[in-house]
């Protein structure tokens, strides 16, 4: 499956951090904690822990977005990502989309839901985006049911 992410120059990288905190920050609550970091391999870690609503209310939900990516042919592509939705207090609901290495597997892109019962581990998914992860987030801070009908168990 196609990564819908582009490759990126080292300047483009740096600067889709600064754009993707000013739109979480500005329409999906508070950015409490923003991380960008070299790891010992050579990929960079981009993470984003977001508070809704955040500016001193009651949070009633975080969002944690992790991204690792690697340099490919003087590219920066991402790799690994995690994009968590968090109702809080804890347990009270989970959305995620991820990808990353499951069980032997290289790469798996899958999702988790519990609404707020805990469920099958892991779902089919397909590859999104940050941004689209955080629309589909917004959806349940608008008042969207968390719901995981209709989603298929990745193993069977």
């Amino acid at each position: 499956m196609r990564d819908p992410e582009p490759a990126l120059t080292p300047h483009k990288l740096q600067q889709r951090m600064h754009e993707v905190w000013k739109v979480l920050a500005g329409r999906h609550g508070q950015v409490a904690d923003a991380i960008h970091e070299e790891l010992r391999d050579g990929r960079r870690r981009i993470e984003f822990l977001v508070e809704v609503p955040g500016y001193g209310l009651p949070v009633q939900a975080t969002m944690v977005f992790v991204e690792h990516w690697r340099k490919t042919r003087g590219a920066w592509t991402r790799g690994e990502y995690a994009y968590d939705h968090h109702a809080e207090p804890r347990p009270s609901g989970r959305k995620a989309h991820h990808r990353h290495e499951l069980l032997d597997r290289d790469q798996v892109v899958h999702a988790h839901c519990e609404d707020p019962r805990p469920a099958c581990d892991h779902y089919r998914d397909v590859p999104v985006t940050l941004l689209e992860a955080a629309e589909e987030f917004a959806l349940i801070h608008a008042g969207q049911t968390l719901a995981c009908r209709g989603l298929f168990p990745l193993f069977d």
